[in-house]
């Protein structure tokens, strides 16, 4: 008896605490969510708000009180269009301009659960600053191509202006001749500065803190 009391204690104690660490992770989960640079929302099957961040409430114009009730036009074709997702009338991923604003916000659809007793979680972004992480992995690809490009200039540049310095210690050379090797020589030394510059602009440096 003792045993069976013993044991079904302990049950319980390992039962609350893993309770305790779920309700945990939940607030954690949560937390994480609202801290989102993307708006998160997330819908029952009655189309009724259960869950929205703060990125989705500025979206959407919603005040942080009372959220759930409220629906603004932006809300409410963003249901409309989930509706028409559910049946199969519309894309899972949609464009939306809020009124009386200049953003322009891509809106996607996700089913978490099949059946009866489903839920929408619905992802908005901003579309101006998807372009602007577009445009910035651009440059950094175009960074490193200009880097490649710089190191495979390096080296027969550096072959050309050991070549003129070579020529111009040559006795058998004519003034005129020894003036072109030094042009030669000048203009290798200008590119080197070119390419130099090209890796110091890609390569990153420490920064330095000043006051």
């Amino acid at each position: 008896y003792n045993f069976l009391t013993n044991k079904v204690k302990a049950t319980e104690a390992v039962a609350e605490q893993k309770a305790v660490e779920i309700n945990e992770l939940a607030k954690l989960n949560e937390h994480i969510v609202q801290r989102m640079q993307s708006g998160v929302i997330v819908f029952n099957s009655n189309m009724n708000i259960i869950l929205m961040n703060e990125s989705a409430r500025y979206f959407l114009k919603c005040p942080e009180e009372n959220h759930i009730d409220h629906e603004g036009f932006l809300l409410q074709l963003i249901k409309q269009h989930m509706v028409e997702w559910l049946t199969g009338d519309s894309q899972h991923n949609i464009i939306v301009k809020p009124r009386g604003s200049n953003l322009e916000l891509e809106v996607s659809f996700i089913k978490l659960k099949q059946g009866v007793d489903y839920q929408v979680l619905v992802f908005i972004e901003d579309i101006a600053e998807l372009r602007q992480r577009a445009q910035q992995l651009k440059l950094a690809s175009l960074g490193r191509l200009t880097a490649s490009i710089a190191h495979e200039v390096r080296n027969p540049l550096g072959a050309i202006n050991h070549a003129g310095q070579l020529l111009q210690e040559s006795g058998a050379l004519s003034v005129e001749d020894k003036r072109l090797t030094q042009i030669i020589n000048d203009h290798s030394k200008r590119v080197n500065e070119i390419v130099e510059n090209v890796l110091s602009i890609s390569r990153r440096e420490k920064s330095m803190p000043e006051k």
